[in-house]
Parts: C-alpha cells; structure tokens; sequence
C-alpha cells in the first residue's frame, strides 16, 4: 500500500468500500502479517491506526465472511487511504490502495491454479462466532488406503486430505446443512477431487485458506497446523485463556496457544526431547491417534477389534505404536464403552462407505443418511 499523503496520524480507512457480500470480523486484523490491536470503528468503518507511516508498502490484512456469491464469480478487493488531525477530524483527500497491495484474506477470483510456496502460516485468528461441527455417533473409517492397498501411516498429509477427513467425520445431517462446492479459493475447482470436502467446511467457517486467496491442497499440513484446525473444529478455543505452554520449541509460535489447548486435553504428545515441533510435517499415523484422542474413539488391545476388519500390510505389527490408532481410523464400526469411560470395544463391522461418491462435480449429499449405507447400494453416480 503506497502512502502518498499522511499526516503524522494516520488510519487507513478500509471498511467503507466493501462489497455487500463481504462482512468484516472484528479481531481479526494484521498490519505486514503482525496482529494488530490498535484500530477503531466509526460509523461501521474500521480504521487502523499508525504513529506514522514511512514511505512504501504496508499490507493490511484482515478476515471477511462471504454473506453469498457475487453474481460476477469475483471478489474484488478495494480500500482507501485516508487522514487524521488529532482533533479527530478528516483531512485530506480520498486515496484509492492498489487491489495487488491491500489483502483482504479472499482471492481475486474463485478460478484458477498455482499460489506458489506460502511465505506466512494459514489464517489462523477465526471469527468469534465459528460455528462448530456436528460430528456424526457413527464410528465411520476417516482414514482410506491407497489403490495400491497400503495405507502408509509414516507418510505426511496432505492439507486436502485433512479437510476430507473432516468431511467424512461430520454427521450426515449437518453434510447436508452446509454442503457446498463452490469456495474462494483460487487453487480449488469444482472437477478437484477434495474439491466438495474443502468447500463444504469453508463455507461452515471450519476451515480457512492462506491470506493470498490460495488453499493450497496438496501442500504436507504441518503439526501446529492440524492442532489449530482439530482445536478450531472441537470448539475448544475458549481454553486458550487457561491453557499454558508445555513445549520447549513453540513458545512464541503462532500456533502456541492451539498446541497448548491440544496438549491440555490430552490430544498431542511432544517428543523426548521437550519439544514439540511444531512446523515438523505431520504424519497419517499422527492425525489417526490425534483425531482418536479427541474423539475419544480408543480401542485397549486387539481383543477389542473384530475379525474381518480391513487390514493393511504396512500396519501389521500390533506392537506399532500407532496400530490400534490406525485400525481405528481404517474401519467402520459399531462399539461401546467400556466401564473406565476412555476405551471401547467393536460389537459390529459396517460396510464401508463408498466415500468417492461425494467427491465427483455431480455428487449428491443426500445419499448418505444411515449408519450402515455404504458399498452396493445400487446407486447410478
């Protein structure tokens, strides 16, 4: 944003010109990628405020909600500069911030491909008002293998497989409530075949993309990164107030207060060492026991899995620390509780659920609605 005319007090004025399908949340600005509290608002404006500004670019980033789709398919990013005195009156004249220099965390287009390497972490200060997830009280597989018939729990993530993930783990119910697939994102188009998954829980505010308008789905998520999306998703922001830093190496880190709620609950586990690494790549095997813990699906031992299970030749050694995470994670089931409250026991396989059926251009949400609709339903799609 180039600074032509600012008095020694300066707000940026850049609220007034946003389109009507666009709302700003509060909370959530940043000035050159650092959070920013100083800002006000004035008949519906938001302003930031500036001791001074030095000749040059400065970005100002901040969230908006997409209230519905522009009939034109873009989102047009538009801002502008303008004076303060400090008797609070407006000085000066109307600057109009160049679209390439003023970031609005939307893309300028809901079409296209690339974004390149992130030079910054995904968003990660949410809307206050993010609703939650209704997970499903089916036990579904999350986790699907590979064709080649392994399922690879030492290999990374991808962040398309992340949101897949959560797709299959909500409920069918509340699929169908937020089912959508069109999003605002630049790298994520309707043939793609994350592409139902990402747009469905974007459009519930359950998942957010890089401030430059790019999800980017094939990109390996990073350990800090799924432990504020699994955070986020489980509705436990609100123990960032008391959760405390148990690691030696996130002190400082963006995503602190997110590893922190998730260690707190029980949810991550650091390494020997104290650390928890959290721009380390996460692993399969790491989000099946992450994901198990917080869902509290955690068989004891193998008595409590059941014969006929789909079973994996890379996850064969019971003594693996991940085998039972992985197992949990690969099979649809029926359970109940044992008496301590923490494990279950399987009482009864499900058919797999043909989860390919909802990630086509032409899929239909309304085809699941039952614990055990799944393979040879005789479905034409």
């Amino acid at each position: 944003m180039t600074n032509p005319n600012a008095s020694a007090l300066t707000y940026i004025r850049v609220r007034d010109a946003l389109p009507e399908y666009l709302t700003f949340v509060e909370g959530s600005v940043r000035v050159n990628n650092a959070v920013w509290t100083d800002y006000i608002f004035i008949d519906g404006a938001l302003y930031v405020y500036f001791d001074s500004l030095t000749p040059g670019v400065t970005t100002i980033t901040f969230r908006a909600t997409i209230a519905s789709r522009p009939a034109t398919g873009q989102i047009v990013n538009v801002a502008f500069l303008q004076g303060f005195d400090f008797a609070g009156g407006l000085v000066g004249n109307w600057f109009p911030i160049y679209e390439d220099n003023i970031d609005l965390t939307v893309p300028t287009t809901t079409t296209g491909g690339g974004g390149g390497t992130p030079q910054q972490p995904p968003v990660v200060v949410p809307d206050p008002d993010v609703p939650l997830a209704e997970l499903s009280p089916y036990h579904y597989a999350y986790i699907i293998g590979y064709p080649d018939g392994y399922v690879r729990p030492a290999h990374n993530i991808t962040r398309a497989e992340v949101a897949t993930i959560f797709f299959r783990l909500i409920s069918d119910e509340h699929r169908i409530n937020i089912w959508s697939q069109t999003n605002p994102f630049a790298d994520v188009i309707l043939q793609n075949w994350f592409n139902n998954a990402i747009s469905t829980l974007t459009n519930a505010n359950l998942l957010y993309g890089y401030p430059d308008g790019y999800f980017r789905p094939n990109q390996a998520m990073t350990r800090a990164e799924f432990a504020a999306v699994i955070v986020r998703i489980m509705g436990e922001r609100d123990a960032m107030a008391t959760a405390t830093n148990s690691f030696t190496d996130v002190s400082g880190h963006w995503g602190e207060r997110y590893i922190s709620v998730a260690y707190m609950l029980g949810w991550v586990r650091g390494y020997g060492d104290g650390t928890f690494r959290p721009n380390q790549f996460i692993t399969r095997a790491e989000v099946a026991a992450l994901v198990n813990r917080a869902l509290n699906r955690l068989p004891e031992n193998c008595d409590d899995l059941l014969e006929g299970m789909v079973t994996w030749p890379d996850n064969m050694n019971p003594d693996a620390w991940y085998y039972l995470y992985m197992q949990e994670a690969t099979n649809s089931h029926h359970h109940e509780m044992k008496p301590n409250g923490i494990n279950e026991t399987w009482t009864e396989l499900i058919t797999p659920r043909e989860w390919w059926r909802l990630e086509r251009p032409n899929s239909n949400p309304n085809i699941f609605t039952g614990a055990d609709i799944g393979a040879g339903m005789g479905m034409d799609y």
